[in-house]
């Protein structure tokens, strides 16, 4: 769990699972539990808008000119295939992808007890319920 690359990948690739790509960060470590600070889950419209921004605007988190993408286009991006290696914009279940990845995380934050304290009638506000 503590390996930094292995939990850096588990971050980016839960970041579409929570609203305005937040992800659980561990900020109290309490009787071996950790606590931590996180956001509500994505709705689709969210989730699929932002896969989609990501396939057009390349989803990487390194900054390269609009004409050093153009050139990479027709080569495969890792981010573009699942774990069984087919597209993960055809697939209809991108929904369920996106949650498993956030529950590979938790899983691995040994998170086991969710609670949300955020106020009801803002959850409203958003379309969340």
């Amino acid at each position: 769990m503590y390996d930094p690359n292995k939990l850096k990948k588990l971050m980016i690739d839960a970041r579409n699972a929570r609203c305005r790509s937040r992800f659980p960060v561990p900020v109290i470590f309490y009787e071996g539990k950790h606590v931590c600070r996180s956001a509500t889950l994505s709705g689709g419209p969210e989730i699929y808008g932002r896969a989609g921004l990501d396939y057009f605007f390349g989803g990487d988190d390194d900054h390269h000119s609009v004409h050093e993408r153009i050139k990479r286009m027709d080569k495969p991006l890792p981010w573009r295939e699942d774990y069984m290696g087919q597209s993960m914009f055809t697939d209809w279940q991108l929904l369920d992808r996106v949650r498993s990845q956030d529950i590979r995380l938790l899983r691995a934050l040994m998170v086991d007890t969710i609670i949300d304290f955020m106020v009801e009638k803002k959850k409203v506000k958003y379309g969340m319920k």
